[in-house]
């Protein structure tokens, strides 16, 4: 799913760094890692198992002394992202991680009462390192949620009105399968917050950074990631499994109205590279978060040219009137 050709996006978008890059193809819609579907005892049975350790963040290292302890996996059964907490009850995230962009749903276990697993050891690897959770609420970034919105309007006119001119049975299909529009995110700040029910007092939180990012500033990427997992599949017949808590500097190439746009391998020798499963992990400022991680752009089309040119952001500094982010949000939810 994640597999895209050379000079194209997959799982995370796309940047311009002014006339360095030449201006990439449209990218890819972002998604967290997804695991094909099992029955829940399989699932459990894959864990207790192990599959193999997955590569996160290409080109980062494992975070071994937990520095980066507040940074989550978060595994819905069919597969999993990365979050950050910010308060007692809150885990920031990335939207797309949480809801079906082609229907604006939210995914059943981000519902009022749904039920996830999360982590913040350093390579999970079976149930006892997963932590049940239940979910009070999800929070949508208001412009996001209202982007979705029309552009699922939109499509709903186009698909009615060539239906109506073309009596075509596979028309709709090949629409719904572009479903995603591939700016989306590019346009609308791509983050949620999950108000939790249930308590996490093993996992520390991290403060965000609101104020203004220059080009060239030093940041902190941490997600948990995958492995690109098809040639493991080849070579081994088996998923790659979950992924490991991994960090990796970079800097700021620019910011636009809602995203900000870092170094990938492909653009600055040594600079790291997201992967799918990094969604929703934090960009870090000496230490407080400044970023939500959203997409990449520009992957290689074979084995041996994995990573990205730029890897993109939310800026939490556009966000900062969202009132989910506010530490007090954290007052209304049971302790």
């Amino acid at each position: 799913m994640f597999k895209a050709a050379q000079g194209t996006a997959r799982m995370m978008g796309r940047s311009r760094p002014g006339a360095t890059v030449a201006r990439p193809a449209a990218p890819l819609h972002a998604r967290c890692r997804r695991r094909p579907r099992q029955p829940a005892h399989l699932l459990l049975l894959l864990l207790l198992l192990g599959t193999g350790e997955a590569a996160a963040i290409m080109g980062g290292a494992p975070d071994t002394d937990a520095r980066f302890a507040a940074v989550v996996l978060v595994l819905t059964g069919e597969g999993f992202c990365t979050a950050t907490k910010i308060g007692p009850q809150r885990l920031l995230t990335a939207a797309h991680c949480t809801l079906d962009t082609a229907s604006s749903a939210l995914h059943p276990p981000f519902t009022a009462g749904g039920r996830l697993h999360i982590s913040n050891a350093l390579h999970p690897q079976g149930s006892a390192d997963l932590r049940p959770v239940r979910v009070r609420r999800t929070q949508i970034a208001p412009a996001f949620r209202a982007g979705l919105e029309r552009l699922q309007a939109f499509k709903r006119e186009r698909i009615a009105a060539l239906r109506a001119q073309l009596d075509d049975p596979g028309l709709v299909q090949r629409l719904r399968e572009r479903g995603g529009d591939h700016h989306f995110t590019a346009r609308f700040p791509d983050a949620a917050v999950i108000v939790l029910d249930t308590p996490t007092p093993a996992v520390p939180t991290l403060g965000t950074d609101l104020g203004p990012l220059a080009p060239d500033e030093p940041v902190t990427l941490v997600g948990f990631g995958c492995t690109d997992a098809q040639p493991a599949r080849e070579a081994t017949g088996r998923d790659a499994g979950l992924g490991s808590r991994r960090f990796a500097a970079s800097r700021v190439i620019r910011t636009d109205g809602v995203n900000l746009y870092t170094y990938g391998r492909h653009l600055r020798s040594g600079a790291p590279s997201l992967c799918p499963g990094d969604s929703g992990g934090p960009v870090l400022r000496a230490g407080r978060i400044v970023g939500v991680h959203s997409s990449v752009h520009g992957f290689g089309g074979h084995p041996g040219r994995r990573g990205g040119h730029s890897n993109r952001a939310v800026r939490l500094r556009v966000l900062r009137d969202w009132a989910a982010l506010d530490r007090r949000a954290d007052e209304d939810a049971p302790r």
